[in-house]
């Protein structure tokens, strides 16, 4: 540690790199770096810091996926409502039974029907 230290301090002289300042305080830069650098407060930083970052990527994917799966879910309802009104309108018309219609919806008779009074269609 001391020499990759002195080997710093020397390389920014040499590059001119406050060059004034660590001639001046060579000593107590050498012993600053040394004697008070805590490896285990460092780590403990650098975990806090990773920790950190790692939340909010895992934020960000939880929202993105989130999206994702409102978008699914959205169009698997808007499809079984389309399903279902068509049904429905099908019913009304006279076309096919609502016991056939329930069977296509995957409902029963009498939930069927009240999905047509929830929809506004009369009962066929």
């Amino acid at each position: 540690m001391e020499e990759a230290v002195d080997r710093a301090v020397t390389e920014c002289v040499r590059e001119n790199i406050l060059a004034d300042f660590l001639i001046r305080q060579r000593a107590e830069v050498r012993a600053m770096s040394i004697f008070e650098y805590d490896e285990a407060k460092e780590r403990k930083l650098l975990q806090e810091s990773y920790l950190e970052e790692g939340i909010e990527i895992g934020m960000e994917r939880g929202i993105k996926q989130g999206i994702v799966q409102g978008i699914e879910q959205g169009i698997e309802q808007g499809i079984k409502r389309g399903i279902l009104t068509t049904l429905i309108d099908l019913v009304h018309e006279k076309v096919i039974s609502v016991r056939d219609a329930a069977r296509q919806a995957g409902l029963s008779e009498d939930e069927f029907s009240k999905q047509m009074l929830r929809y506004g269609a009369k009962n066929g």
